[in-house]
């Protein structure tokens, strides 16, 4: 599977800006409905909802941030010097 990304263009887009408002309403909503007391496949079927929803948020987020990988990041020290010797 190939790796999908949001141009910075997509980021700002009002359909993503609305998107990602609705998002982040299902998000707190399932959130909300974890809390109740259910059975366990409720539970974990909740869970897995909540997953697919962070992971649909975070595709704006910077693919090195979100994945914790921060080698090719464009990083710069203060004083306008690349850490990693670019």
């Amino acid at each position: 599977m190939s790796d999908f990304t949001l141009s910075y263009a997509d980021k700002n887009s009002q359909l993503w800006l609305r998107f990602r408002a609705y998002l982040e309403e299902r998000l707190a909503d399932a959130r909300q409905r974890n809390d109740a007391t259910q059975s366990e496949l409720a539970t974990a079927t909740l869970r897995g909802e909540i997953a697919v929803i962070k992971q649909l948020i975070a595709l704006d987020e910077d693919p090195a941030i979100a994945t914790g990988d921060t080698r090719h990041s464009f990083v710069w020290a203060p004083g306008g010097v690349d850490p990693y010797g670019g």
